[in-house]
């Protein structure tokens, strides 16, 4: 079976939390949420994956949209693969 992808929606949003270290204060940290929208409906609904990057970041916004999400729904869903 083969799963296209064929939306990648991203928003960037705050952290905002009152949390700070040495190094970070999360205060003014953005994160990307990111949904992977698939070709394949289960009980009439699309699945969807959903997504995010790890705390202590900034939201990678402009490069998903940019850069990344169009070669992923470009790309041969076979070439999206990896058996390991």
């Amino acid at each position: 079976m083969s799963v296209r992808i064929v939306d990648v929606r991203e928003i960037t949003k705050p952290i905002s939390s009152p949390i700070r270290n040495a190094y970070i204060d999360f205060t003014r940290m953005t994160t990307s949420l990111v949904a992977v929208v698939t070709d394949v409906v289960r009980d009439g609904k699309r699945v969807v994956g959903y997504g995010f990057n790890s705390n202590g970041r900034y939201g990678q916004g402009g490069l998903i949209r940019e850069r990344f999400s169009a070669r992923i729904l470009e790309a041969d869903p076979k070439s999206l693969l990896n058996a390991a």
